[in-house]
């Protein structure tokens, strides 16, 4: 955020950068891809060579991944080896916090919480020796959530 940044006035859509990493608590540790589901005209523009057009930037909001293998399951995968022989759960679970600033000022404009979306389980999985063989996986974010709520911040007139 600084000087390089536009100001958040003028009508929408307000271009914004999504920082996507996760809790370094996280076990998962694992980025998700926000920006790729959102719509091209809310993006932050490039120039011819592919850089960053910062006097473009209106908007900035962080992902935080959290909650793998905290309440909010979606499903259990499970696996079987070579034998035939059914071993561990695979949880599937995660939420999402994300923070929504003002690109120019920093002002903090929106916090919200996206629960993970149901998504399939890995076709296999590595079992090291010593490694439970029970562990949890990050679901995606539910990405038609994450626009619905930055939809308002995005394309709303600001005077």
């Amino acid at each position: 955020m600084g000087e390089e940044a536009a100001s958040y006035r003028g009508r929408g859509p307000h271009r914004i950068y999504v920082d996507e990493y996760a809790d370094p608590a996280s076990p998962a540790g694992t980025a998700v891809e926000v920006e790729d589901q959102l719509p091209e005209n809310w993006l932050l523009s490039r120039g011819d060579s592919g850089r960053y057009q910062l006097d473009t930037l209106q908007l900035v909001a962080c992902a935080y991944q959290y909650e793998v293998g905290g309440e909010g399951e979606l499903g259990v995968c499970r696996y079987q080896d070579s034998s035939g022989n059914t071993y561990g759960d695979t949880t599937v679970t995660a939420k999402y916090d994300f923070r929504v600033y003002v690109a120019a000022t920093g002002k903090l404009l929106s916090t919200f919480t996206v629960e993970g979306e149901d998504q399939s389980c890995p076709t296999s999985r590595w079992v090291y020796p010593g490694e439970g063989e029970n562990f949890d996986i990050a679901a995606e974010p539910d990405y038609a959530e994450v626009e619905h709520r930055l939809k308002p911040l995005v394309e709303r007139n600001v005077p």
